[in-house]
């Protein structure tokens, strides 16, 4: 019984960190006016954790503007991100501003959230730790709850 008993506490604990391979995606504006679609890049040696790797290419996005005369979306521009491979989430708001947040497999660390305009400049980052990024703002960890999400990236 002893032996059931500590086999099924052992299983509780014993939780694997996976992550899927992250895939294309993409977000619209809420006035349909703009399209954003982000490919994963390959840059796995700009990762925590994957020290040796090859360093390859970062993740890049693509902007489409809603053209009214044709009724249709005309590709707009294509820059890289600051995602290694991929954030986790990409937004734009009606007027262009692409935010991308956080960094597949490496959540917490480097940028977090990202502005960009449609022209590919980065106009503000943040990011939790410090590292050698001197225009970046630091994300004050005292003003959030102390929870598992806050411990996860190190505040």
């Amino acid at each position: 019984m002893r032996i059931l008993l500590f086999l099924i506490l052992i299983t509780f604990d014993c939780r694997a960190d996976k992550w899927v391979l992250p895939t294309e995606m993409a977000a619209i504006s809420e006035n349909g006016r703009y399209v954003v679609r982000i490919t994963p890049g390959d840059n796995f040696a700009e990762l925590v954790g994957f020290e040796g790797a090859n360093k390859g290419k970062n993740a890049y996005l693509k902007v489409y503007k809603y053209n009214e005369p044709s009724n249709s979306y005309q590709f707009e521009n294509q820059f890289s991100l600051k995602n290694p491979i991929a954030p986790l989430d990409v937004y734009i708001s009606n007027s262009g501003m692409i935010i991308t947040t956080d960094n597949w497999s490496n959540v917490g660390y480097g940028d977090v959230l990202v502005v960009y305009k449609t022209n590919g400049n980065a106009i503000r980052h943040w990011h939790f730790f410090k590292h050698d990024f001197s225009d970046t703002a630091q994300v004050p960890c005292r003003q959030y709850p102390e929870t598992r999400r806050r411990n996860w990236i190190g505040c």
